[in-house]
């Protein structure tokens, strides 16, 4: 999908209006998380470590479907989840690079996306070309959300550095399937009980440990996918 740079010029007539439904997010599985919604997140779905393809790199993500394509939180169109992971809630706008001075990050647009017309939804511009109400409102929630997804890339290589993050050793039961997660780390806890105590407490004052300690406790979520995948194949009356 191209996002573009916003301007008042190419896209002065362009509005947004909220998604008809959540069928676009169907067939995907995990989404990236920012630490500083761990908790929220925590509570309905998994959350994991894993690797970004093709790198040693980890990043933070939730989990919502026990296979590749499936997307158990989302049933004819609606998100049965009461969280909403905050990468889905600024569609279709992103913070990028600005082609011409790659060293700005500016806001960038989705012009492709469903929800982006100049016929229904909230404007973007003024008559005069000036930002509106929304405009503002979704540039100061997408930048919110990049400097803490910076944030949360610096400590998660921090986690990394400290080798504080395992392989998972999971297997889910669906009735009498087992399914396997390959590629799901989560924090060791022996090891983050044998840190030296001046790194615990750099965790500590990081506001590191409740990302860690939500993170731990989001392994149990994985009984819900199950208690999901199980109702989502049972033939009703």
């Amino acid at each position: 999908m191209p996002v573009v740079v916003l301007n008042n010029r190419d896209h002065k007539q362009l509005k947004v209006q909220p998604p008809a439904d959540f069928n676009y997010l169907a067939n995907v599985h995990m989404l990236p998380l920012v630490m500083q919604e761990c908790g929220h997140a925590g509570n309905e779905y998994p959350v994991v470590f894993t690797k970004k393809e093709g790198t040693e790199e980890f990043q933070l993500v939730a989990i919502f479907g026990l296979s590749a394509k499936s997307n158990l939180f989302v049933k004819d169109g609606q998100w049965l989840g009461l969280y909403m992971p905050a990468i889905i809630q600024n569609i279709p706008f992103k913070i990028i690079n600005d082609a011409n001075q790659p060293e700005n990050m500016v806001l960038g647009l989705d012009t492709d996306s469903e929800i982006v017309s100049e016929e229904q939804g909230e404007a973007l511009f003024d008559a005069d070309g000036n930002e509106t109400e929304f405009l503002q409102a979704m540039k100061e929630s997408v930048g919110k959300y990049y400097e803490q997804d910076q944030m949360t890339q610096a400590a998660v290589k921090a986690l990394k550095e400290l080798d504080v993050l395992v392989e998972c050793d999971l297997t889910v039961g669906v009735g009498d399937q087992r399914i396997r997660f390959d590629g799901v780390y989560t924090t060791d806890i022996v090891k983050l009980r044998e840190l030296p105590d001046d790194t615990f407490i750099d965790l500590r004052n990081s506001d590191l440990l409740p990302l860690l300690y939500a993170q731990m406790f989001s392994i149990n979520q994985f009984h819900r996918l199950s208690r999901l995948e199980s109702a989502s194949t049972t033939p009703s009356d």
